[in-house]
């Protein structure tokens, strides 16, 4: 057994430290190490930029879940360990179920909830799930090619809005940085194809930003805007958070508290959610901006809330917050009953209620508008839901109750 390197030399699995003499390998061009001590494995796998398990002459990628499963149980083996299984049972790789899940939850509107966590552990050979040194090996090795898209991401849009403010393309240090670390990721075919096809959509997009010319996106061309970056950043950030979720073996259902000091808010919740900038048209007045988080619960409910500076406060609080309320319902694409004007928090407030009926089903709408007269601005709570109403009204009273509203720069 052999484990190959893409530094060109050699690694003493028993020592922690290379050894003296560099193998050849012919067109791997890698070192190798013998397998003394599994306890150092993952050591190597990080320190010394691993391609992949050999063992009797087959070589495993090293994303292939059955080359890791398969090399943990030869190790295991060797160190007079427990058999985790047999090659037969840790044969299968991340099939097209995990593949999709990883997709849901790292896309930029994606959602994680307990129940897509465990049917995506549930999914691993069982090798990979009941030995604890080869699960510390699955999510260093999930975590490292995840977080290097991740980040090449970010920095992609990062080096964008350089980008947009020179007027020309910049590549940052950082972008060029984790280009190549995205690049040395993985060797898999599959992956190379693809992170070389993210390279080439992020020179696109710097061409964009630095010359201010429409970007060809799927279903049309949009211009690359300081407000855009913002949202997609917030979005990538948010991908980031609930894909570490995702990889860890348990399920993590502990609130973080997310601060948004642009929308005036506080809110507990499992992941961030993605923040927007909007100009509302208002005639005959100055436009309003608005900001508006977002997030995606699971496939059926969405939630949000949203600020906007109205400039000062209401004349008639009942009429303008019934208006709001009746607004946000429509905007929806809803109809129901007339808005309640009710005190909430010691604050005036409208809430609303409809539905709308889609070629996918019935979908509800649950909305509160609320006046911050300290902000000279409202406030406004949403729940969208294809369940029903009454969750609508649910999950709208969970996120009122999970936010604390920071009625000034210095409030927590």
């Amino acid at each position: 057994m052999a484990l190959l390197f893409g530094n060109g030399g050699s690694f003493d699995l028993n020592t922690g430290e290379r050894t003296a003499e560099a193998f050849d390998l012919g067109m791997f061009g890698h070192g190798v190490a013998l397998f003394l001590d599994p306890q150092r494995l993952h050591q190597a796998l990080r320190s010394y930029g691993q391609m992949g398990i050999q063992i009797d002459g087959n070589l495993f990628d090293r994303v292939s879940l059955d080359g890791i499963a398969e090399g943990v149980a030869e190790l295991e083996k060797c160190a007079g360990r427990r058999n985790l299984a047999s090659a037969d049972e840790a044969r299968p790789e991340l099939n097209a179920r995990q593949m999709e899940i990883m997709r849901t939850v790292r896309s930029v509107d994606g959602y994680i909830d307990k129940a897509l966590h465990d049917e995506f552990w549930m999914l691993m050979p069982s090798a990979l799930r009941d030995s604890p040194s080869a699960n510390e090996m699955l999510q260093g090795l999930l975590a490292e090619v995840g977080e290097a898209r991740e980040d090449f991401q970010e920095q992609t849009w990062l080096s964008a809005n350089e980008s947009l403010r020179a007027g020309r393309i910049v590549r940052t240090a950082a972008y060029l940085a984790s280009k190549e670390a995205a690049l040395n990721a993985s060797t898999n075919p599959g992956y190379q194809a693809k992170i070389r096809e993210s390279i080439a959509s992020a020179e696109r997009l710097l061409a964009a930003a630095g010359s201010g010319s429409p970007l060809d996106v799927p279903g049309g061309r949009t211009y690359i805007t300081s407000d855009l970056i913002e949202r997609v950043l917030s979005g990538i950030r948010a991908s980031e958070f609930r894909f570490a979720k995702l990889v860890s073996p348990s399920w993590d259902d502990r609130l973080t508290e997310f601060e948004y000091p642009a929308a005036h808010v506080s809110i507990l919740a499992l992941a961030p959610f993605t923040l927007e900038r909007k100009q509302i048209r208002n005639p005959g007045a100055r436009d309003v901006e608005m900001i508006s988080l977002s997030q995606t619960l699971d496939p059926s409910t969405y939630i949000g809330v949203s600020f906007a500076a109205n400039g000062g406060r209401y004349s008639d609080p009942v009429r303008s917050l019934v208006s709001n309320a009746r607004a946000a319902v429509e905007g929806a694409g809803a109809t129901g009953r007339p808005p309640v004007f009710i005190k909430w928090r010691g604050f005036d407030s409208a809430t609303a209620a409809g539905q709308a009926r889609t070629s996918e089903g019935d979908v509800y709408v649950s909305v509160r508008v609320v006046e911050i007269p300290s902000l000279n601005g409202i406030m406004q709570f949403i729940a969208v839901s294809q369940m029903s109403a009454a969750e609508a009204l649910n999950q709208r009273g969970i996120l009122e109750d999970s936010a604390n509203i920071l009625l000034s720069s210095n409030s927590r």
